[in-house]
């Protein structure tokens, strides 16, 4: 304590510094300079690090000030939909020093105060928005108040109008599409476990639909004043099937014929429909109908279904020959069937390649005919219509044999189906066979252009219905050979020692149990058993389980060793089991890749 006494000491009171002075030998108190807002000059000259003082010394604080413009902060929201200010005020700051008991070394501590001054105004404001191409839904209001506050935070002070966006076109149907399922109240004493679902069906001349032009949107404005333009909307595009037509309106659909009303996104149509209510069995015998087929039972050993549109059966499939131009769909299991569907699309895929080679050609006959013709009226020379259909039938002559090769295709192709979908097509060729085939019974020029004119809606038509193909769907199969045009759906248990084969993606959801599968679109399968079978054992050979193109990928939740698949030209056989694994074609590096997923 009594050492504490002898050294000097310096303090700070009412601003000042207050200094005593060290005694008996004692230290001279240090005075060190503050962090920031206050200099201290001792003797005149400024300290920049600790110093020794004394009561002779001249000791000065030379507080600071800081004067912090007033200024404005402009921002448009990324939509443009409303724009905000902040609007600061003038700050004065002011330095001083803290009072502070007396101390052998000082280090002074400083404190600010702050004046603001509210100094911009409403018109510097509306400067600044303009600068700032803030120009649509400003809010005066809300602009005022925001700079007589001038509290430096951000206040929304214009507001843009949204866009209302537009309707496309749409069908409103009076006729519910769907299929629904029967139900049955415990109440009910008769009860018909057949009749499970009720279709929907149609009148002749019923109005099944209503169709709704489209709505313009209403333009909106960014508060920069631009323009928000609705996107532009569409009338709906309706695909008249068989059986329906527009009426007299246009803005209906109405049904041609009684019949099962089917509607597969926009497009509609009214198809026949058989119903068989019961097993398909030696009492009942065959079943071949140029439509739909809906069987409410089981369909028996060796007997033999063919439905040309659809195929709906609420039982199983025993020992079978089953064939659908279109969608099959088993409730139940299907053992020891030979299943063939998606007829009707399968074939459009192989007519549709020979049909757009046939239209060029046609296309190339007609440019042919025109040149001839363009060629006679430069050396002046008049084509008239007896001259036109000399030349039509000489060049139809040099080209026939190339366009009786498409011909023959296209015959070969429609002779084993009756589908009634197919009679224009047939119509068509008819007649190409007697130009082709005879072009000297060729009687107008117009006959080539009759071609052209049938044949683009025919190939637009096939087209679009290869937009839709149906599915193939059961819940269960075993030892059964599946081969269907669209995708293959087996959505139960799984499958055991059976061949799928796909114009689409295949999907299994349970166990597939041997057996392989080829497609054109992605497989996926939950497990994957590989089981082989004597022949292959002697063979020494892996056995292609899983077969697709190289645009295309092979799913496994679950694969065990042995399973070989085979993506375009690659194979791979698993060494191990995989759970969660992608076996695709990587065209970057041109090599096989496995991956999860």
């Amino acid at each position: 304590m009594a050492e504490t006494r002898k050294n000097g000491q310096v303090g700070i009171v009412d601003g000042k510094f207050i200094v005593v002075n060290p005694q008996d030998g004692g230290r001279y108190a240090v005075l060190y300079p503050p962090e920031e807002g206050v200099r201290i000059l001792i003797n005149g000259e400024e300290i920049e690090t600790g110093t020794r003082v004394g009561e002779e010394d001249i000791i000065e604080a030379v507080p600071l000030t800081l004067m912090e413009e007033a200024r404005m902060e402009c921002k448009v929201s990324p939509d443009g939909l409303y724009a905000e200010i902040a609007v600061h005020p003038r700050i004065i700051s002011q330095f001083y020093l803290k009072e502070t008991e007396m101390k052998t070394s000082l280090k002074p501590g400083v404190e600010k105060r702050e004046h603001r001054e509210k100094v911009l105004t409403v018109l510097d404001a509306e400067l600044e928005l303009k600068n700032n191409n803030i120009v649509y839904g400003v809010d005066t209001v809300a602009l005022k108040e925001a700079v007589e506050n001038a509290e430096g935070e951000f206040k929304t002070i214009a507001w843009g109008k949204e866009v209302q966006e537009g309707k496309d076109g749409w069908i409103e149907f009076l006729i519910n599409p769907e299929i629904e399922m029967i139900s049955y109240g415990e109440e009910e004493q008769k009860v018909d476990y057949r009749e499970r679902f009720r279709f929907p069906t149609v009148k002749k001349g019923d109005v099944i639909a209503l169709i709704h032009p489209p709505v313009e949107g209403i333009p909106g404005q960014k508060v920069t004043g631009e323009i928000i333009h609705p996107r532009p909307v569409k009338s709906t595009r309706i695909g008249y099937g068989e059986g329906v037509d527009p009426g007299e309106s246009e803005s209906e659909i109405v049904a041609l014929r009684d019949g099962r009303l089917v509607v597969n996104g926009n497009h509609i149509k009214v198809v026949n429909l058989l119903v068989h209510n019961g097993d398909v069995d030696l009492e009942s015998g065959n079943i071949r109908f140029n439509g739909d087929v809906r069987i409410y039972g089981n369909i028996q050993e060796g007997m033999l279904v063919e439905a040309q549109g659809d195929l709906f059966v609420e039982g199983n499939g025993y020992g079978a020959v089953i064939k659908a131009g279109g969608e099959i769909h088993f409730t139940k299991n299907i053992i020891k069937c030979q299943v063939e569907g998606g007829l009707y699309f399968a074939l459009l895929k192989k007519l549709l390649p020979v049909l757009d080679k046939l239209g060029d050609q046609f296309g190339g006959v007609m440019n042919n005919i025109k040149e001839v013709v363009s060629g006679l009226s430069r050396r002046g020379q008049k084509v008239d219509e007896k001259t036109l259909i000399l030349i039509t039938r000489s060049v139809v002559e040099k080209v026939s044999p190339l366009i009786q090769e498409s011909i023959t295709t296209l015959e070969q192709l429609l002779s084993h189906h009756e589908d009634p979908r197919l009679n224009p097509l047939r119509e068509l060729l008819s007649f190409l066979k007697l130009i082709c085939f005879s072009p000297a019974k060729i009687d107008a020029a117009e006959d080539l252009a009759r071609v052209e004119k049938t044949l683009a809606p025919i190939l637009n038509k096939f087209k679009r219905q290869l937009q839709d193909i149906p599915v193939f769907s059961a819940s269960y199969i075993q030892n059964s050979d599946i081969r269907h045009g669209g995708e293959i759906k087996v959505v139960g248990a799984g499958s055991y020692l059976s061949k799928l084969k796909a114009g689409e993606g295949v999907n299994v959801q349970g166990v597939f149990r041997g057996g392989s599968i080829e497609a054109q679109g992605d497989v996926r399968v939950k497990e994957f058993v590989y089981i082989a079978a004597a022949a292959e054992h002697l063979a020494k050979k892996p056995t292609i389980r899983i077969k697709v193109p190289a645009h295309c990928s092979i799913f496994f939740h679950k694969v065990h060793v042995d399973t070989t698949v085979q993506v375009g030209k690659f194979v791979y056989r698993f060494d191990k089991g995989y759970e969660r694994i992608k076996v695709g074609y990587d065209s970057e590096s041109g090599m096989l890749q496995i991956t999860s997923f």
